[in-house]
């Protein structure tokens, strides 16, 4: 595997997951009726959200379609993500990327920072360019963290992906 193939992945999980964050709740990108084929994240903290994505298995021959939905726990003005790729049956990662972000950075994905208390984020999003998970065939646990200034987590999923390599 490229290492700058690798980059373009962590790229396009960091932006998905900032962008679910983030994201005006009165904005719909895309809406996608909900089929069998869907994966669903499991919370590893206390705060609720539903984050699914179709088809359940990734494959650079199909788009991918990503449903978010969310309430603040806390407000939000700046502080750090995490995130953990690991394969499927294995205890350590083989991949870890982690960031911290200011209100300034907040303010390039949406218009306003800090982001209130309360605020409800719903996303709907269409990826239609998925090329570059030919390289990463497999199975693999995603955790995703997300804390605010304060170390409040604001979110903690983990997602069970399936990547083919057909095309």
């Amino acid at each position: 595997m490229h290492w700058r193939q690798m980059s373009v992945w962590v790229k396009l999980v960091a932006f998905v997951t900032l962008w679910s964050v983030f994201c005006n709740g009165n904005s719909i990108v895309r809406q996608f009726s909900i089929v069998q084929d869907t994966g669903y994240a499991t919370n590893c903290g206390n705060v609720p959200f539903n984050f699914s994505w179709t088809p359940k298995v990734l494959s650079a021959k199909y788009a991918l379609d990503v449903a978010f939905n969310y309430t603040l726990p806390y407000p939000l003005d700046g502080g750090s993500y995490n995130l953990t790729l690991t394969e499927y049956g294995e205890s350590e990662p083989f991949l870890t990327y982690a960031n911290p972000f200011t209100c300034d950075d907040v303010k390039q994905l949406i218009k306003i920072c800090p982001i209130p208390k309360g605020l409800p984020l719903r996303l709907t999003q269409h990826i239609s360019k998925t090329k570059y998970l030919l390289s990463l065939p497999g199975r693999y646990i995603l955790r995703a963290e997300l804390k605010n200034k304060e170390g409040h987590q604001m979110l903690c999923a983990l997602l069970d992906l399936t990547i083919n390599n057909n095309m």
